[in-house]
């Protein structure tokens, strides 16, 4: 479930200073961190992004994807697009793609990252895996006992039944 736990204590009090959620500061700094280890890792790469390549491309529609779900993701939790809910959640959304994952929205941001292996599958990967450990243990872990605490044993169920990612 999203906008409702608390990050890695760097992340929230940035997300307290500037309302934007501890999530997104961590995702685009892993996205930068996996962007400048492809330009270490292939210095071509930064030819072809400065000729603005198909790398950039693939780049720009990973990222258009995943602006596009948040879209629908956040109509299937009912919130409006304009305002940021960070607090505590209303009802536990079980439905739509929160049937197939508990964290659709965080699974959402593989694409931006995988599209990365465009120039350097070693750097997205690794950004990739940064991104699902420090999701996991630090914002994914306050969110869920938030939720367990707010919803008891419906929540419960819904986590024994949906895998946290796309596997248990």
């Amino acid at each position: 479930m999203h906008h409702c736990g608390t990050g890695a204590s760097g992340a929230a009090e940035a997300a307290r200073r500037t309302g934007i959620h501890s999530s997104s500061w961590i995702a685009w700094a892993c996205f930068f961190a996996g962007f400048v280890l492809t330009v270490i890792l292939v210095p071509a790469a930064a030819e072809d992004m400065a000729r603005f390549g198909l790398g950039v491309g693939i780049i720009l529609a990973g990222v258009a994807i995943f602006f596009a779900a948040v879209l629908y993701y956040q109509r299937c939790m009912r919130l409006e697009l304009s305002k940021a809910h960070y607090g505590d959640p209303n009802h536990l959304v079980t439905q739509g793609p929160f049937s197939v994952s508990r964290n659709p929205i965080y699974l959402t941001f593989l694409v931006p990252l995988a599209s990365l292996a465009w120039y350097s599958p070693l750097a997205a990967l690794t950004a990739m895996a940064g991104y699902v450990a420090i999701m996991t243990f630090t914002v994914i872990a306050g969110e869920e006992k938030l939720l367990e605490a707010k919803f008891g044993d419906a929540y419960r169920a819904y986590k024994s039944r949906t895998p946290r990612w796309l596997i248990a």
